[in-house]
């Protein structure tokens, strides 16, 4: 290696040094921001009735005619997020039969509790067969659009033998104190560029809706469950403008 070359090196792991140890100090005096949703002091339970963590996100009970209850953390949630992640789950359901999932899952200070939404459904067997980002017309408690993704997707079940199919209704938008996106990307750097701004870790929510139906009823339940969040969104989210962008 010539001069040249060993010049470029020392330069380049100077750099690298001097960016890890910006990093660390950032770690070790970062301060956690407020988060984008309403915590409760009751926290969710796991599938065995423990409890998980020590408060959840407080989702409301009744949303127009659907009913809920709470929906359990998966064991392998527990196990493989952060430990001070907080959560909400609850099964909503209307007097038809129909049912819809909405969960938060809630970053502390470890930020690898909010992964990209894709990995949750391919791995419970769901192929992914269009990705489209919508606005959701928020009304309450004053008129903003609300940035997300709506993943329709489609899975193969037995049935009594028979083999049917159905549809997927995935939609979900990231939300801190002040900030609401619907792209994994844009969370993560504005929330590098946040962090070097103040020193505060943005505290992101991960918000997610889902719901399964017929194949050819994929628009009458996406306009049930968009008339859905636009009541229930404002009962549990604290922010209602993108005031940070």
């Amino acid at each position: 290696m010539n001069r040249r070359g060993w010049t470029l090196f020392v330069i380049a792991v100077a750099m690298m040094a001097g960016t890890a140890a910006v990093l660390s100090y950032w770690q070790k005096h970062q301060r956690l921001g407020r988060p984008g949703v309403k915590l409760s002091a009751q926290p969710p339970l796991d599938e065995k009735g423990r409890p998980v963590g020590s408060s959840g996100v407080a989702l409301p009970e009744q949303v127009g005619d659907a009913a809920s209850e709470p929906a359990p953390i998966q064991e392998v949630e527990v196990e493989m997020l952060p430990k001070d992640t907080t959560f909400g789950r609850r099964l909503y359901k209307w007097p038809d039969g129909q049912l819809l999932l909405v969960s938060v899952v809630l970053m502390g200070r470890d930020r690898t509790s909010i992964h990209k939404p894709q990995y949750c459904l391919t791995g419970q067997g769901w192929r992914i067969e269009k990705s489209e980002q919508v606005t959701l017309p928020m009304e309450r408690p004053l008129p903003w659009k609300l940035p997300a993704m709506k993943i329709m997707a489609s899975k193969t079940l037995s049935q009594g033998g028979a083999t049917i199919e159905k549809r997927g209704i995935y939609v979900y938008w990231f939300v801190t104190d002040g900030a609401v996106t619907a792209e994994h990307g844009e969370r993560m750097w504005r929330s590098m560029l946040h962090l070097l701004r103040t020193g505060e870790l943005q505290r992101w929510g991960y918000i997610s809706a889902f719901a399964t139906c017929d194949p050819g009823r994929e628009e009458e339940t996406f306009k049930r469950m968009e008339k859905f969040l636009l009541e229930a969104v404002p009962e549990f989210q604290t922010v209602t403008a993108d005031v940070m962008k």
